[in-house]
């Protein structure tokens, strides 16, 4: 039996996200699944371990919109059927 570590559920998201980098530089992503503690990223265009990104997202039911801007840090990277899996901590509020 497998032990998920993780305190926060994943949400599987299929959707497109905008991040963007320090120096403003926006990319869209495809969000794979999020959590209240971060969010996982696939693209052919890869970031790196420690980049500091916003991610931008519409997390809003069919039809509506609600919109999720976050800071995070990279903390993982790898490659997988042709492109690139990352993870995003979202950082938190003291």
């Amino acid at each position: 039996m497998i032990t998920e570590k993780r305190k926060h559920r994943r949400v599987s998201f299929g959707r497109p996200v905008r991040v963007t980098d320090f120096t403003g530089e926006k990319t869209t992503m495809k969000a794979v699944d999020f959590s209240l503690d971060g969010v996982c990223f696939a693209s052919s265009q890869p970031k790196t371990v420690g980049d500091i990104l916003t991610v931008t997202m519409n997390i809003g039911a069919k039809g509506k919109v609600k919109i999720l801007q976050a800071k995070g840090e990279i903390v993982y990277r790898y490659y997988s059927d042709s492109e690139y899996l990352m993870g995003m901590r979202f950082y938190q509020d003291s």
